[in-house]
């Protein structure tokens, strides 16, 4: 694991230099320590890409800033990319069935828009507005950590609220919006679970 992590810097290392050459930069080792923690976190294929891309987008030598942009793309990008698993689920699952994202900050937005089933059911001239309100949110939920599992559809919070057992079978979401498969699973009742 050690020999492994080493061999990761070693090979950043060879991207900070030639990145420097590039733009005729000379690098301290403060700076380029610096560098690595930033991207670290990331594998050798993104930091690649994005060392690829500043060379091809950025005029000066990048920033880590620039480095993450190429690698998370900006901000706006990633919202409106959510958004579209969200309308693609909301066309393809409705407010009956319970849902599950692939990126959980998605839960967050939607629960503070207030909910699922009510996201489904703005009318179509409304969803500018939702989609405009998504998207302000998730730049702001996307940075944090806690996020709940998944959002409940009607037929589970109709049930829950009668006290019934309540089996769920959440649709998982992907990348594109798709139906990825079912998790199921069954829910006791309210009552039950208050005791």
């Amino acid at each position: 694991m050690a020999q492994e992590a080493a061999g990761r810097e070693e090979r950043f290392l060879k991207y900070m230099h030639t990145c420097s050459e590039m733009y005729n930069t000379s690098l301290s080792e403060g700076v380029i320590s610096a560098y690595w923690e930033t991207m670290k976190e990331y594998s050798d294929q993104e930091i690649m890409r994005a060392f690829n891309m500043a060379f091809k987008t950025c005029r000066f030598f990048p920033k880590p800033v620039d480095l993450l942009e190429c690698i998370e793309g900006e901000k706006s990008d990633k919202s409106l990319l959510a958004w579209e698993k969200v309308y693609k689920a909301i066309s393809g699952v409705g407010a009956y069935e319970s849902v599950q994202f692939d990126d959980p900050a998605i839960h967050s937005c939607i629960e503070l828009m207030g909910g699922w089933p009510q996201l489904c059911h703005a009318k179509t001239d409304e969803m500018k507005w939702k989609q405009k309100e998504f998207e302000n949110l998730y730049r702001v939920m996307s940075k944090r950590e806690d996020h709940s599992g998944y959002l409940p559809g009607i037929f589970e919070t109709d049930n829950a609220a009668r006290g019934f057992k309540v089996p769920t079978n959440v649709k998982m979401i992907g990348e594109r919006g798709e139906v990825l498969g079912i998790a199921g699973k069954e829910l006791k009742a309210i009552e039950e679970a208050a005791v």
